[in-house]
């Protein structure tokens, strides 16, 4: 079952919805992350206009994505790779015989 929860992002109340996978904890904890980038690129701004910085925001954060997702493909092919390796060397060794009891 959905929780309803209402929040505060740079000052304004919001509800939403949570699905049941999301805790409260982990909403909130993101709520906190996107906050403090947002908070982060406006003291960068000299006249900071809320649209451009909600934009930048955002366009940060999927930039973090992307580069996540890569190394994650990259991490993903390394173990692959280890996996094969594992797999050769478990084969070789089946097909050693051994004398001794």
């Amino acid at each position: 079952m959905a929780k309803d929860l209402e929040v505060r992002i740079c000052g304004s109340s919001y509800r939403f919805q949570l699905p049941p996978d999301l805790s409260e904890h982990s909403f909130l904890a993101i709520i906190d992350y996107v906050e403090t980038k947002f908070e982060n690129i406006k003291k960068r701004m000299i006249e900071p206009d809320v649209l451009k910085v909600w934009l930048l925001t955002a366009l940060n954060i999927a930039e973090e994505l992307f580069e996540k997702k890569s190394e994650y493909e990259k991490l993903t092919q390394v173990l692959k790779r280890i996996d094969l390796l594992i797999a050769k060397e478990e084969e070789r060794e089946d097909l050693n015989i051994r004398f001794s009891s």
